[in-house]
């Protein structure tokens, strides 16, 4: 049997990188839950943070009805909404929240795991139609997107940056297979 990484895994991991300052954000979901795909099983994973020396997390991705996931990180105590959206074949846009803000990473799927990116807001991003760039109080810039359209660009140019072998190193990564599956959430 042949398992394929998919964007609900992506998702886990886009939920996990809440403990990092965002640098991509909207003050509103872009996205709802009916546009989001949901192909991983509700169940328990293992999340990869950090380069080098890599901090394993275990967190719950529920389904739920409608579409979408409950991301619940136990280490953080914290549960919140996870929508996946997929903007090419194995890329995913992840949004979660809403929070004060709802915050935006790019996944891929490989054969053996999903990346989770939290993206730069260089020049060349920000200066697509729908993005605003602003200088950040810790380091660099965050991009604040307004609309679906801007996001999706935005990801597709991270995406054939690193295709075309630009080194961007993710975030952390989702091992593809739940360590244990358990039922839906209900409403």
């Amino acid at each position: 049997m042949v398992i394929r990484v998919n964007s609900p895994r992506i998702a886990t991991l886009l939920a996990l990188s809440l403990s990092i300052s965002a640098c991509w954000s909207s003050s509103a979901p872009l996205f709802e839950a009916s546009q989001s795909v949901t192909p991983l099983p509700s169940g328990e994973y293992l999340y990869h943070s950090g380069a080098g020396e890599s901090q394993s997390d275990r967190v719950a991705l529920w389904k739920i009805p409608g579409g979408g996931y409950v991301y619940y990180n136990k280490a953080e105590d914290n549960a919140l909404p996870l929508l996946t959206y997929e903007f090419d074949d194995g890329w995913y846009l992840l949004q979660i929240g809403p929070t004060e803000e709802t915050l935006l990473l790019i996944a891929r799927t490989t054969p053996t795991r999903i990346e989770v990116f939290d993206p730069d807001c260089d020049e060349e991003i920000g200066a697509i139609s729908g993005v605003g760039r602003t200088e950040s109080r810790y380091s660099g810039y965050n991009c604040s997107f307004n609309t679906l359209e801007a996001a999706v660009a935005a990801a597709q140019f991270v995406q054939a940056r690193i295709e075309s072998g630009v080194p961007i190193e993710p975030h952390g990564w989702f091992e593809p297979t739940p360590i244990e599956r358990f039922g839906d959430a209900n409403p």
